[in-house]
């Protein structure tokens, strides 16, 4: 789930007469539970073409299924923090993903597309801004189209509905062949990109942990991921 996130900052505890130092709450404690659904229901599925160089497996490492998909969700969360303070929320969600044609051709082959609609209902509030829960009318959309051969480009985007701000977006551009890609991604909210590179058919057997360490944990829509 896109969300805007915040920069971390404590805020000052209310009977601190020190209210200009923002280490006055670093040491608050937090609990959380999640539970969360997910139902997908293809509304339609095409056939993929065969699994050979010169078809199905011309840029991509598996042969391309259209279909069609609704999906429902359904996410509650509970938040406790050590200064008696909690957060509460329950989100439901609708939305449609896709993709149409094999990638196979030279052009326009390829067309995915997601479009998310979500509600949520708030009670309470977090002290800290890293999981607080802002936006609770929020539609998602992006969609994802082959320009020339293994070449794609992308967009992704989450507004809120309640004011029109962009919670978030971003831009990919990749290249994509049968036993390789590369993609670059850039956000011009946050001013931020990353380069990925995928290499297939070598059976890895190999952990994937991300470089970053498990003490690097994205956050989104109030929930640790």
């Amino acid at each position: 789930m896109l969300t805007d996130l915040q920069p971390f900052e404590p805020l000052p505890d209310d009977d601190d007469d020190d209210d200009s130092d923002p280490r006055s709450r670093a040491d608050l404690g937090r609990f959380q539970s999640v539970v969360s659904l997910r139902y997908p229901l293809t509304i339609w599925s095409g056939e993929p073409l065969p699994a050979t160089p010169a078809q199905g497996l011309r840029y991509t490492s598996k042969p391309v299924v259209p279909f069609v998909q609704m999906v429902l969700g359904l996410t509650g969360a509970t938040s406790l923090y050590s200064n008696d303070e909690d957060q509460s929320f329950v989100r439901g969600s609708i939305g449609f993903t896709g993709q149409f044609g094999h990638f196979s051709r030279d052009f326009f082959d390829y067309t995915g597309f997601n479009l998310t609609y979500s509600q949520t209902g708030l009670s309470g509030q977090s002290p800290f801004f890293f999981d607080r829960v802002e936006d609770t009318n929020v539609l998602l959309f992006g969609f994802v189209q082959q320009i020339y051969k293994g070449f794609r480009a992308g967009y992704q985007s989450g507004i809120n509905l309640e004011n029109g701000d962009i919670l978030d977006d971003r831009i990919t551009l990749e290249y994509s062949r049968r036993t390789y890609g590369v993609v670059l991604s850039f956000s011009p909210r946050r001013r931020t990109g990353t380069l990925s590179l995928r290499i297939s058919d070598f059976n890895w057997q190999g952990g994937t942990t991300p470089f970053s360490g498990e003490d690097v944990r994205p956050v989104g829509g109030g929930v640790v991921r």
